[in-house]
């Protein structure tokens, strides 16, 4: 079944969401709101169903879009939204391989995805334009072969990626551009998982927590106040911290044994904290 809409206000769009509950395979949902509506707001649900999609658009001031997925497999989930103050959330639960993506562009963005019990699953957030106040969270929960993708072009972004309770093969990758940026990946329970930060900008902030085994974490920060703290848990972790800029700050502590550390710093006041507990671990420290 495919459903179509345009809609610049509040009640007809969500007479149609509310009947967008579709049970059964290859359903779609095209929602469209657009005109300097205050308070345009789309909530789309498809339920037990496979090889479905939703597609919302919202250009406007203060849109809201909500999309729930339930017990679906290989479908998707794409929410646009442009102008003022947008909230954005994706839920997915069960089946396989789905895909979401939340692209925002505006001044005041709240982007969310959760991906639950979702094997090979995808999620990306993009906030760009003129944004100012981003928050981005992903959550993905009992999802082997995952893969988060975060990034934040504007001024006081805070980017979160947190994955847990998987098996094998998961990555998190979050790059930030901008002034007061905040980054955190918090990877738990997992084996075969690899994080990747990337900061451009001037109070950067970053930290990541792993558990697990044959994890792996690369981050780089180019600008001027970085601190990046991490702590590993777990055997065989890898370590690579690269930072550029003016006051930068590396505390990194890594348990148990296997493990390697490289950490490069230039720039003025570099400071670097490492621990390593266990055996047959390595580190190298250089600093310009």
């Amino acid at each position: 079944m495919k459903l179509k809409l345009n809609s610049i206000g509040l009640a007809v769009l969500l007479a149609y969401a509310s009947g967008a509950a579709h049970a059964g395979d290859n359903n779609k949902v095209e929602a469209k709101q657009t005109g300097n509506a205050v308070s345009n707001v789309a909530v789309i649900e498809q339920l037990n169903t496979n090889q479905s999609n939703v597609f919302l658009t919202q250009d406007g001031v203060s849109n809201k879009g909500e999309v729930k997925q339930e017990s679906v497999t290989a479908s998707s989930a794409t929410v646009l939204q442009s102008g003022g103050e947008n909230v954005g959330s994706v839920t997915q639960n069960g089946g396989a391989g789905n895909e979401a993506v939340l692209v925002q562009t505006g001044v005041r963005q709240t982007a969310s995805i959760e991906q639950l019990a979702s094997t090979g699953s995808y999620a990306k957030v993009n906030q760009d334009g003129n944004a100012a106040d981003n928050i981005a969270k992903i959550v993905q929960t009992n999802a082997n072969n995952s893969f988060a993708n975060l990034w934040q072009a504007g001024t006081l972004n805070t980017g979160t990626i947190i994955q847990t309770n998987v098996d094998n093969n998961v990555h998190a990758l979050i790059n930030t551009t901008g002034t007061s940026n905040t980054a955190s990946v918090t990877q738990q329970n997992l084996s075969n998982s690899h994080a990747n930060l990337q900061q451009q900008g001037n109070f950067n902030r970053a930290f990541v927590t792993q558990e697990g085994s044959f994890q792996s974490l690369f981050v780089a920060q180019e600008g001027n106040e970085h601190l990046f703290d991490a702590s590993q848990q777990g055997q065989n972790q890898q370590l690579t911290v690269t930072q550029r800029g003016e006051k930068n700050e590396i505390r990194a502590t890594q348990m148990d044994v296997g493990n390697m550390a490289s950490i490069s710093q230039t720039g003025n006041q570099n400071i670097a904290w490492s621990t390593q507990s266990g055996t047959g671990n390595s580190l190298t420290i250089t600093q310009r």
